[in-house]
């Protein structure tokens, strides 16, 4: 609504173009866009002192604040491996990102603004196979009948009944396990807050903190699900001695 960046009656532009005014929805563990750009170089006061460098709205223009935003991944971006999210057409991708070089171009150079976005493509890119491979660890554990409690025994999705579901319709609840758990915060909170980080140009989160988490929690994953298969390889070894006997 309108007063969500206009808070007063006045409807100064002043007020619109505060980034305070966009943490009520871009800030938090998984919307970490406000606390990204306070630690960037565009959060720094512009030389009369009243402003910023860049405030949001001179990334995202005014009312279509989504308008130079490509929500698929860049199909010129070189990839190792098959995610989930696909890319989009080569022209609608340039078209969008022209839109944003064109506003980057109004104090960095187009080499530096395109290897900049870039740079973020290309890390999307990696965090999205480490997400796919949690999910793909996840997937593989619950066909194989290693997730105790099954979801048989657990209370129905009420988006999709008993079947177990990963993603957007994915529960977090008492039966959760630690695998499950590592799958959910790696798909609703670390990679959402990585990939914005990137383009938001927080080197500190991008680069240590919760980049090294993300990897660190997807370690973690593996090791749970050698640990599983090894403790059912060894029952079921246990299991075919004792019937031998």
């Amino acid at each position: 609504r309108c007063g969500g960046c206009h808070p007063t009656h006045a409807f100064s532009n002043h007020e619109a173009r505060n980034p305070r005014v966009c943490i009520g929805c871009h800030g938090g563990k998984d919307h970490p866009q406000y606390d990204a750009w306070l630690r960037s170089a565009h959060s720094l006061k512009d030389t009369d002192g009243e402003g910023f460098i860049a405030d949001c709205v001179e990334c995202h223009g005014t009312h279509d604040v989504s308008d130079a935003v490509t929500h698929g991944l860049s199909p010129e971006t070189a990839s190792p491996g098959k995610t989930s999210i696909p890319t989009l057409p080569v022209e609608e991708f340039r078209k969008k990102r022209n839109v944003m070089l064109d506003r980057c171009r109004k104090c960095h150079g187009t080499r530096f603004a395109r290897e900049a976005l870039k740079m973020a493509d290309d890390l999307r890119r990696r965090w999205l196979i480490m997400r796919d491979e949690a999910k793909s660890i996840l997937e593989g554990l619950q066909r194989d009948g290693l997730i105790d409690p099954p979801t048989s025994e657990r209370l129905p999705n009420p988006l999709c009944g008993p079947a177990a579901r990963l993603g957007g319709p994915q529960l977090f609840d008492h039966f959760t396990t630690e695998a499950e758990s590592i799958d959910f915060r790696m798909h609703f909170i670390d990679y959402p807050a990585l990939w914005r980080a990137a383009y938001h140009t927080d080197p500190l989160r991008v680069s240590w903190e919760e980049n090294e988490d993300f990897k660190g929690i997807l370690n973690r994953l593996r090791q749970i699900d050698r640990d599983l298969r090894a403790a059912a390889a060894l029952k079921k070894a246990q299991e075919k001695k004792e019937a031998g006997t």
